[in-house]
């Protein structure tokens, strides 16, 4: 934790345990979206997965994930927001909640084989319904 920022670093903490596999082509989509928003570009980056969703508004809501076998980090501005812990799922949850309606809302999460971040300015409780709403999706 920084004045104005915090570091979140995902490792895989169960390396002694098989990981559940999944399809080659597969990766997590949620099933739920907010009224109103589509699937816009999806990027992969090796088996991390980056999805753009937006609304007609121009609303946008960012959706990444990448495998815990893979160590990683995500740095989130924490200057306009409200940081909390919750469960998604079983699994400790960070919720950054914006400050106002402009200030965007980021929520860090894992499951056993991934992590997950979720980012827009969007309705907390909007996020965490989708949160809690992602199934494998093969493509």
């Amino acid at each position: 934790w920084q004045s104005d920022h915090a570091t979140i670093h995902f490792e895989d903490s169960t390396s002694s345990q098989a990981p559940q596999s999944m399809p080659v082509d597969a990766f997590y989509k949620p099933v739920y979206l907010p009224d109103g928003f589509t699937e816009g570009k999806t990027t992969k980056m090796g088996t991390s997965v980056h999805i753009v969703y937006q609304n007609k508004d121009q609303t946008t809501l960012l959706f990444d994930q990448s495998p815990v076998s893979e160590e990683g980090s995500i740095s989130i501005d924490t200057e306009h927001t409200v940081y909390s812990e919750i469960t998604i799922d079983g699994y400790k949850a960070s919720l950054f909640t914006g400050k106002t309606s402009k200030d965007n809302t980021v929520l860090v999460w894992r499951n056993k084989t991934n992590s997950f971040t979720l980012i827009s300015t969007i309705n907390k409780d909007e996020l965490l319904k989708i949160a809690e709403n992602i199934k494998i999706s093969e493509n």
